[in-house]
């Protein structure tokens, strides 16, 4: 198993930061403080950039 890469802060989550894939999933839950997204491919972490 590929060891998981570090969280990015991201503005779209169309696909992911570090391997431009398209399988990417939301593991946060609904009530949390920002999204955070799993690319199913390389691992890597993705969190939606709070709007200001």
């Amino acid at each position: 198993m590929e060891e998981a890469k570090g969280a990015k802060f991201v503005v779209l989550t169309d696909k992911c930061v570090h391997c431009d894939s398209p399988q990417i999933e939301k593991i946060s839950k609904s009530d949390a403080d920002m999204e955070l997204w799993r690319c199913r491919r390389c691992n890597g972490y993705m969190a939606v950039q709070p709007e200001r």
